[in-house]
């Protein structure tokens, strides 16, 4: 059913993406209600939660989308209690972390979209504990540190945006070295070292 929705949402079929979604969802509930400790059903829930989220930011609805990703994250999180070092589950949920930090950003709650970031970030950090040559977790980090940087930079906080940006870096670098030719990487880096210069360059007039 998410594979449905999926492939709903990249035909611009967002009503039936959503049903699809929903379905999906209640599909694992009725798993996770007769195993609560299964792992699957509530990691699988949490990525459909997040993919639900996503379309629902897609069609501004925002409170609903922040509504998904917290659940989502719930449900990464009750996975985890059984599966504390499951590198994917750890990947979901920095990835819904990031979701919902991008969302508090377009609504201007900044220090809550901060604290996400950096949960984001800090989940990342503990699959890479595990799996340190994760291409997936490292990309994630690298995007997360990013985004933290642009709102570090929104703030004032140049200084800590500058390492933020540095550090963006440096994980996307791991990230091409097991990946040389994976072009969102290089894109990503790209952003990133296009975002340092041009911070540099207003520093320098600082």
């Amino acid at each position: 059913l998410k594979g449905l929705a999926d492939l709903q949402v990249s035909l611009s079929h967002y009503q039936l993406a959503q049903q699809s979604y929903e379905a999906s969802i209640a599909s694992y509930d009725d798993a996770i209600q007769r195993a609560p400790d299964y792992v699957d059903a509530l990691s699988n829930k949490g990525s459909s939660m997040q993919r639900l989220a996503d379309l629902q930011v897609s069609l501004s609805h925002y409170q609903l989308a922040q509504q998904s990703y917290k659940a989502s994250i719930a449900s990464y999180d009750d996975a985890l209690k059984s599966a504390p070092d499951h590198v994917n589950v750890l990947n979901g949920k920095g990835s819904a972390l990031k979701g919902l930090a991008d969302l508090q950003v377009s609504l201007s709650h900044y220090q809550l979209a901060q604290q996400s970031y950096e949960a984001s970030i800090s989940t990342l950090n503990d699959a890479l504990k595990s799996a340190p040559d994760n291409v997936s977790a490292l990309h994630k980090k690298g995007g997360s540190l990013q985004r933290l940087a642009d709102l570090q930079v929104s703030g004032s906080h140049y200084q800590l945006a500058q390492k933020n940006y540095e550090a963006s870096i440096a994980t996307l670098n791991d990230v091409l070295r097991h990946a040389p030719d994976y072009i969102y990487t290089l894109n990503s880096k790209g952003i990133a070292l296009q975002k340092l210069a041009d911070l540099q360059a207003f520093l320098s007039h600082y």
